[in-house]
């Protein structure tokens, strides 16, 4: 979802705020910055929403659909130099992340049909990328 300028500025004047000395300001800087991504984040979900019920008329473009919704998550994750693949399968989406010392970790999910569960595939797998990369990404002692 693109803002309008006006509105970007506005965010980052909250978002200055947020780390002042005088607590109260911060305080109320920080609440109400949560509260306008808050509202930003629900809009975008349900615009997700909207665009996989439409898509589910075809099976490939819905399982295209959700793996872009994958990608755009998985952009979030810190991949300290770990690499990824995410494919749309005739059944769901696979997701293959690579390890800097070539280890592959590969799941994969079969697509229900119904938004709101695929949706929430989508955000347990972008999920268990970054738990997988803490996990196996640390330091071996």
């Amino acid at each position: 979802m693109k803002l309008p300028k006006q509105k970007i500025k506005q965010l980052q004047e909250l978002d200055n705020l947020t780390g002042v000395d005088d607590e109260s300001l911060g305080k109320s800087a920080t609440q109400e910055l949560m509260k306008e991504q808050d509202v930003i984040q629900k809009q975008e979900e349900s615009q997700e929403l909207q665009l996989l019920t439409d898509a589910r008329k075809s099976k490939p473009n819905y399982n295209r659909l959700i793996a872009f919704l994958l990608l755009k998550r998985l952009k979030y994750v810190e991949w300290h130099n770990w690499s990824y693949l995410v494919a749309p399968t005739d059944k769901g989406v696979v997701l293959e992340i690579v390890s800097p010392a070539k280890r592959y970790f590969r799941s994969a999910f079969e697509t229900t049909g119904e938004a709101k569960y695929d949706l929430n595939a989508v955000n347990l797998y972008g999920q268990r990328a970054q738990d997988t990369i803490e996990h196996y990404g640390r330091p071996q002692s």
